[in-house]
């Protein structure tokens, strides 16, 4: 008996909505609670940001968005940078 299932040709993008119940002599179980499940990848790597200016203390960057979201809209961003000597990145 068969337990585990791939279904092909879904679209990014689309939450679908699973269930199922089994079967024995006696008849059918009710259904299971519903999965919900989003087709979606990780998004693509965005490209560098571009320097908008520059100070004696600070910069003032753009990022620009990526051009792939993988079916799910991007929510939020990261800004990684080192201190300034090569050192290991930290988040902003």
């Amino acid at each position: 008996m068969q337990t585990e299932y791939q279904i092909g040709n879904l679209t990014a993008g689309l939450i679908y909505r699973l269930r199922y119940r089994v079967l024995n002599f006696v008849g059918w179980s009710t259904f299971s609670p519903t999965l919900y499940a989003l087709v979606a990848t990780v998004p693509s790597a965005p490209a560098s940001p571009s320097l908008l200016s520059a100070t004696a203390t600070s910069i003032t960057l753009d990022l620009a968005e990526s051009l792939k979201n993988g079916g799910s809209k991007v929510t939020s961003y990261e800004l990684w940078m080192d201190s300034g000597y090569g050192t290991s990145f930290t988040n902003v």
